[in-house]
């Protein structure tokens, strides 16, 4: 395992989700071990990326001239918008929905290839993230170094958003000449005292509607912000749950293959205590016949000494 953060991230981050955990917790008690805490924590705090963040990473990879064309296209989008280009804007966005869904159907064999369940809902989330990506230079950045570890959306209103381009904006209405004559709408000081209070309650009740719209965009901008900090945090949740129940499942399986050791060390205890058993069984019955035959030979020796046959003089 690399022995920096830097080089530590890049390969942990190659590997699927299912893998990433228990890769991650090898390079961080490495790290421990060679007396490096400061590493083995920055590597711990790495997060396990969701499928759709290893799809994305994927392509950083394995799509980088393909993943570069559609970041620089999103630079284009900008300008684009910038100068309120309507129909160029329009074309831009067909192109970028045609390689958004291109590079996401890739992603998506990739996954399959990989054994991951590739699904949908990655599949949004991987266009979610070009998206986003495409909207703002350091969402880029992030993509393009292929370590995310969720997928990534784009808040404002440029053109990571789905919604339609915006139309051409509208021309000024032009000045009268010099000669020409001014309605009785277009007057100024010429308006008469009615038409002038009529004039300015349409641009107080305008400006009551502008100020009203206006609230109500920051009010949305900020629910907005505060549900996605919640789905985030929620998002963060999810992943160290993830993460602890990757923990305990690994945990259970060096258990399962430490109980089947044990099994297989009992089954041998077993067959040794059986032969030792039947061992001792076999020597007990041969000291009781020797016991048996001893007592036999004592009976027959008193018998004959009673008997006053003693042993041979010759002898």
């Amino acid at each position: 395992m690399a022995t920096d953060l830097d080089a530590a991230a890049e390969q942990l981050y190659r590997l699927v989700p299912a893998e990433f955990v228990v890769a991650r917790d090898r390079a961080a008690a490495e790290a421990r071990t060679e007396g490096d805490r400061a590493l083995a924590a920055a590597i711990k705090a790495l997060r396990r990326p969701t499928q759709g963040a290893w799809m994305v990473n994927w392509l950083a990879r394995a799509r980088p001239d393909d993943l570069g064309r559609l970041l620089e296209l999103g630079s284009a989008l900008r300008v684009a918008q910038d100068q309120m280009a309507g129909d160029e804007l329009r074309v831009l966005s067909r192109q970028r929905h045609a390689v958004v869904a291109a590079l996401a159907g890739d992603a998506r064999r990739a996954a399959a290839e990989a054994g991951l369940q590739a699904g949908d809902a990655p599949a949004r989330e991987v266009e979610e993230t070009l998206n986003a990506a495409l909207a703002d230079d350091d969402t880029a950045a992030a993509v393009r170094a292929g370590r995310l570890s969720t997928a990534l959306r784009y808040s404002g209103f440029g053109p990571g958003t789905d919604g339609p381009a915006p139309s051409a904006p509208a021309v000024a209405p032009a000045a009268p000449s010099a000669g020409g004559s001014l309605s009785r709408g277009d007057r100024g000081s010429d308006d008469d005292p009615a038409t002038s209070a009529r004039r300015r309650r349409r641009e107080a009740e305008r400006s009551h509607r502008i100020d009203e719209a206006e609230a109500a965009l920051r009010t949305a901008r900020t629910a907005a912000a505060d549900a996605r900090r919640t789905a985030d945090a929620q998002a963060q949740r999810a992943q160290e749950a993830r993460d602890r129940l990757d923990q305990l499942r690994a945990s259970i399986g060096d258990l399962e293959t430490r109980l089947v050791s044990l099994r297989e060390q009992e089954g041998d205890a077993t067959q040794q205590f059986t032969s030792a058993e039947q061992a001792r069984k076999d020597a007990d019955r041969a000291a009781a016949d020797g016991d048996a035959r001893t007592v036999s030979a004592q009976t027959r020796l008193d018998d004959l000494l009673a008997n006053g046959i003693g042993p041979d003089p010759d002898l």
